[in-house]
């Protein structure tokens, strides 16, 4: 099934699709209880009730519909991975890679505020990753800013990924006044936009009382036998996967080195991001599962093909394990 997924065209998107609900059938016919969704529906300022309500009134339905999103940024995560040549050839593996890796827990298959904000990050990162080749690019890092900052409004912690992009933006270009100005008034932006809306609907003077930082450090994390199981393969498979980029590193251009050194900061960054909840992991780690996606995808698709088809079926064993065998129902 592997070889499926190192094909680009039409067949292996629907085979994606077909594998999507299956790796997250189980959530769909046992949702979690909304309790166990920490802040689901809480921005910075503002809350969706509305996504509160809908999925206490039909579960099934709102991660349904949540799988049916999920697959749509898996395929433009993938189209990025491709158009910017990480690898060296065009596959629906790193879409596939971040469909399974978000399928072991149901909070990172949540649509959420978070999950919005996941996609603001990467819309930046594949600004800024765009942004080599071109000769002047300070539309695009303030783009890149733009997305910064709307993350942001949707989750907080995002904050903190605004010196990420200044090393990225470092690291595939040279320094210039012009593009980080660009990229500074990018992330302005929304936080004006977000003050006008608050001074619009008259919340202005009490606006303290509607601003959800949730700047916290887990107190808690899920049952301990999972914790264990998913830190373990998520440290080998990260230490597997990094070992193969170093060691294909020197067949690549000098512009996908540089491109794959932006990944490993955007990881670092994304999981320092990510440790913002009461559990752990919850549904803010999803940030770090998408540039940990793209390392996975490394351990999938090398010269090493045994590797791969074991890591391949033993990450989908692992996956059903979790979900059937160990209970994890009682986490929900």
């Amino acid at each position: 099934m592997l070889n499926i997924f190192k094909r680009n065209d039409i067949s292996t998107a629907i085979v994606l699709v077909v594998m999507s609900f299956i790796m997250r059938l189980k959530y769909i016919l046992h949702p979690p209880k909304v309790e166990t969704i920490e802040g689901f529906q809480e921005g910075f300022f503002f809350q969706w009730k509305g996504l509160y309500n809908f999925y206490i009134a039909h579960p099934s339905l709102y991660i349904g519909l949540s799988t049916i999103l999920f697959i749509v940024f898996a395929v433009y995560f993938n189209f990025i991975i491709n158009r910017e040549k990480i690898f060296a050839r065009k596959s629906f593996i790193p879409g596939f890679a971040i469909i399974l890796y978000s399928s072991f827990l149901p909070s990172f298959s949540i649509f959420s505020t978070v999950f919005i904000a996941n996609v603001f990050i990467f819309l930046a990162f594949a600004n800024v990753l765009s942004a080599y080749n071109i000769y002047s690019p300070q539309k695009i890092f303030f783009n890149a800013g733009l997305f910064l900052g709307f993350a942001t409004l949707f989750y907080f912690p995002s904050i903190l990924l605004f010196i990420l992009f200044i090393l990225l933006i470092l690291m595939i270009r040279s320094f210039k006044w012009q593009e980080f100005l660009a990229y500074i008034f990018g992330v302005i932006t929304p936080f004006y936009i977000g003050a006008l809306y608050l001074f619009l609907i008259g919340k202005w003077h009490n606006y303290t009382k509607h601003l959800y930082f949730r700047m916290h450090f887990p107190t808690k994390i899920i049952a301990t036998p999972i914790f264990i199981t998913l830190s373990i393969i998520t440290v080998i498979m990260l230490v597997y996967g990094l070992f193969l980029v170093n060691q294909f590193q020197n067949k690549n251009t000098t512009g996908v080195r540089k491109k794959w050194n932006c990944i490993g900061f955007y990881f670092v960054f994304a999981s320092i991001v990510g440790l913002f909840s009461v559990r752990f992991p919850s549904l803010t780690w999803l940030m770090a599962v998408t540039p940990f996606s793209i390392i996975l995808s490394q351990s999938l698709q090398n010269n090493k093909e045994k590797f791969n088809t074991f890591t391949f079926y033993f990450l989908l064993i692992l996956l059903f394990s979790i979900q059937w065998i160990m209970q994890l129902k009682y986490i929900l």
